[in-house]
């Protein structure tokens, strides 16, 4: 039952900071593993109840968000509440925030708040960008009833780079986790990401998962391989001729908002914006890749549903490749124009590329035979033994 005068869903505790200051002592994300796994979890709890330490998971208000190690405060009429400085009188905060950036889209984005707003995990929020004038997304957020949604309305598309930061930007939560508009989660992935990370000995853990990739005829199981390194040969080569051998999407990722300070959504990237990410972020101090086994996200790839990610451009492909040969191995450079841009300059018959690419991958790669092999079959083989060869996960 509800504690008079105290809500128990995070968001709205923030309003009520006032009438209800807490003191935090240690956020989760400053101590170590061992203090992780050793210290007590500081349950909020309202002014005269004291603040009681308890294990994750235990406690009125779930799992807990901040460790510290802390004997009841006092009551606000006690001798020793005028010692406690305002600044330290810091409200109840999400420890994850969701973001969600979104266009035209209102029935696939409302699926996409309600799989983040039931996660088993308690101690999170989520932000919606719409991105652009939509009234049809805007009132179909309004009519989702829970104070743990927050929607950003911009006056003007900026892209989904650009509304990916702005989200990130407004964020209350120490941690961030993407999710795109027409895709979803299972229910513990907050929950099972957020206790590796708690178990991590990087400063800056970029925790990942499997996913399922789901068409209207078919599901897979995405990444077969888990990740290795060098990571970008993990991310970029590949051995078959079917998408899917390594993976780090974006609607698997949650990672520590002080990391995405340190690198952001490039603004205007109209492709391989979740790789480029990635390469980036993982590259700086402290920073490394975890990984959950078990698939913890739903990927839509409705064939028949436009977007940026399957509109075919090879060029615009080969113009990021470029961008990033200094982060990525000669390897990786090669098999991913045989393997990715090749297949896009197939697909559009422009047959230039069929004497450009090559010369490319030779001058600037260290493609091997299977590299070759798979460039001709792009270009080549039936389209429907390629699509056969990726519903088996070859």
């Amino acid at each position: 039952m509800a504690t008079p005068g105290v809500s128990t869903r995070w968001h709205f505790v923030i309003e009520e900071s006032e009438q209800r200051p807490l003191t935090w002592l240690a956020p989760l994300a400053t101590l170590s593993p061992r203090e992780r796994a050793g210290g007590l979890d500081l349950c909020p709890l309202p002014w005269g109840e004291g603040a009681r330490g308890t294990r994750a998971g235990e406690g009125a208000f779930g799992p807990c968000c901040f460790h510290a190690m802390a004997a009841a405060l006092p009551a606000p009429d006690s001798h020793l509440s005028h010692s406690i400085a305002t600044e330290n009188r810091m409200p109840e905060t999400p420890m994850v925030t969701a973001v969600i950036p979104t266009r035209n889209r209102p029935q696939l984005v409302t699926r996409a708040v309600r799989t983040a707003l039931n996660q088993t995990y308690p101690c999170m929020e989520v932000v919606a960008v719409v991105d652009g004038p939509d009234e049809l997304t805007t009132a179909a957020l309004a009519a989702i009833s829970d104070e743990r949604l927050r929607v950003i309305k911009l006056p003007r598309p900026v892209g989904s780079a650009s509304a990916r930061n702005l989200g990130v930007e407004a964020a209350q939560g120490k941690w961030i986790a993407f999710l795109d508009d027409d895709d979803e989660w299972l229910p513990e992935k907050t929950e099972l990401q957020m206790r590796l990370a708690a178990n991590s000995a990087l400063r800056y853990p970029i925790v990942s998962s499997k996913l399922f990739a789901r068409t209207s005829s078919y599901e897979l199981v995405w990444p077969r391989k888990l990740p290795r390194a060098p990571l970008s040969e993990y991310l970029l080569a590949r051995d078959g001729w079917s998408y899917g051998e390594g993976l780090l999407s974006t609607i698997t990722l949650l990672f520590p908002k002080e990391l995405y300070r340190l690198a952001q959504f490039q603004p205007g990237l109209r492709r391989h914006q979740d790789l480029d990410w990635v390469l980036r972020a993982s590259r700086q101090d402290g920073a490394g890749i975890e990984f959950l086994p078990e698939p913890l996200a739903i990927w839509h790839q409705a064939e028949k549903r436009s977007s940026i990610s399957t509109t075919l451009n090879w060029r615009t492909s080969f113009e990021w490749i470029e961008s990033v040969r200094g982060m990525i191995t000669p390897r990786a450079y090669a098999s991913f124009v045989a393997t990715n841009v090749a297949p896009q300059a197939a697909r559009q018959r422009d047959w230039g590329a069929f004497a450009f690419l090559p010369r490319m991958i030779l001058t600037r790669g260290k493609p091997t035979a299977r590299d070759v092999a798979l460039f001709m079959g792009m270009w080549f083989a039936p389209r429907r033994m390629r699509h056969a060869f990726r519903k088996e996960g070859r």
